[in-house]
């Protein structure tokens, strides 16, 4: 099975972490559909270790580089 999270904003990634964390024991694979990215400089450490297969963003605010990471225009 698959999860879907959608958010309006991640800043650190405490929150999406929490809830991919969450979700991985009962779902194959997780992604991520977040409407703004603000990206403090701990999220890409946090984005690292969270069980998250693709986070699809929207270009809001594009400042973060990471393969598992595209871009969507609003």
């Amino acid at each position: 099975s698959i999860a879907i999270i959608v958010d309006d904003i991640i800043d650190s990634g405490k929150t999406l972490e929490a809830a991919a964390t969450f979700l991985q024991p009962h779902v194959q694979q997780i992604y991520a559909v977040i409407t703004h990215a603000v990206w403090s400089r701990s999220a890409t450490v946090c984005f690292e270790q969270m069980p998250v297969v693709h986070m699809q963003l929207s270009d809001s605010l594009v400042c973060q580089e990471h393969p598992n990471v595209s871009y969507m225009s609003i």
